[in-house]
């Protein structure tokens, strides 16, 4: 395995765990509604045009964090390939300090996003050399060199999940001893990988009690956590805070969580603090356009993280996590829309508009 060249500055915050090389076919703008089932064998799609872009939580949570004008660095595998040369010199390009390690053991993961105008996105994702990804490479002098740490996605990371959860636990145990923040997203676990096949209430139970900040989807957690009810709503059910978040929210406060952010995409983010018992929700803001989803969840993540190294209070943050998420989707690049955080806080302070659309 190769390093490549890091520059020899300290950040403000590392990230680290998954990196992609996302491919965006772009939908045309005019035209026809599109349905899902208009997805069917032997058809031909016009499209106009491809966006390719570094995707995964280092491609978008860090330069989302460098529109933010926040220092970062990240840390991930990328494959000796094609795929992985195009990501490193994206992310070069990006003036993004950097901690490669680059392997011949598999491919640079990559996913194929179909996102239909009006349509969630699907995701054709092959982990590649994310698998290798060991805690042990985040070593403690590279901790030592941040004040905040954080990681995504550990279902994406077979090298991660397969130990039952101990390295995890271990690598932000010793985030914490070193006197880190840290934060943890995860990642929608397809029944069909292996990941399903392990006890993900074991592994956060080991893990949560040395996390800050947990910032979970609202899928992500209630397939885990509440199968028939996530397939009720599915199903088309309306996301309701009795129902699905606030069961959620104490289910996650029982495995060890500090402070609880789930993000609900298009309806915001629900937010708990283990220590005031606080909770809300933060609607969403009224986005400028929408272009694609893509990346919005590491966009909030970004904007939390960012206002939290700046000192704002837990639920100040949360609100500018929402707006970051709303600023993202008017572009196919996460990043791209993003403003520094002090700008965003004026926008909010002068009245953006917030969509109430959650059920209690």
């Amino acid at each position: 395995m190769v390093h490549a060249a890091v520059e020899k500055q300290t950040a403000s915050v590392l990230v680290a765990g998954n990196l992609v090389l996302d491919v965006t076919p772009v939908f045309p703008e005019q035209g026809q509604t599109i349905y899902m089932s208009d997805f069917v064998p032997g058809r031909l799609m016009q499209m106009n045009g491809i966006q390719i872009h570094a995707g995964g939580v280092c491609g978008n949570v860090g330069m989302a964090l460098a529109s933010l004008q926040t220092e970062v660095t990240i840390m991930a595998h990328t494959g000796n390939d094609e795929i992985g040369d195009i990501l490193r010199r994206k992310l070069s390009l990006s003036g993004i300090q950097s901690d490669f390690m680059i392997s011949d053991q598999a491919n640079t993961s990559y996913s194929i996003v179909i996102a239909p105008p009006g349509i969630d996105r699907i995701f054709l994702h092959d982990p590649g050399v994310s698998d290798f990804f060991d805690a042990s490479d985040v070593t403690d002098e590279k901790l030592a060199s941040s004040k905040f740490f954080h990681f995504g996605y550990p279902p994406l990371m077979r090298k991660i999940y397969q130990d039952n959860g101990e390295s995890l636990a271990d690598m932000f145990r010793r985030a914490k001893r070193l006197g880190l923040l840290t934060s943890l997203d995860m990642a929608f676990i397809d029944p069909k990988s292996p990941a399903s096949e392990v006890d993900w209430e074991v592994i956060l139970s080991k893990t949560l009690p040395f996390v800050d900040y947990f910032v979970p989807s609202i899928d992500e957690m209630a397939s885990i956590f509440f199968p028939d009810r996530y397939k009720e709503r599915v199903l088309g059910d309306a996301l309701s805070l009795s129902k699905d978040l606030r069961p959620l929210g104490r289910r996650i406060l029982a495995l060890g969580a500090k402070h609880i952010l789930i993000k609900c995409g298009e309806a915001g983010i629900y937010y708990l603090d283990a220590d005031s018992r606080t909770e809300g929700f933060c609607d969403a803001f009224k986005p400028d356009v929408v272009i694609s989803a893509n990346g919005a969840g590491d966009a909030a993540v970004a904007g939390f993280i960012s206002s939290i190294i700046h000192g704002l209070s837990f639920e100040q943050s949360v609100k500018c996590a929402a707006a970051a998420g709303a600023l993202a989707v008017s572009s196919y690049n996460t990043a791209s829309a993003i403003i520094p955080i002090q700008d965003i806080r004026h926008r909010i302070s002068s009245g953006w508009r917030q969509i109430h659309s959650i059920n209690e």
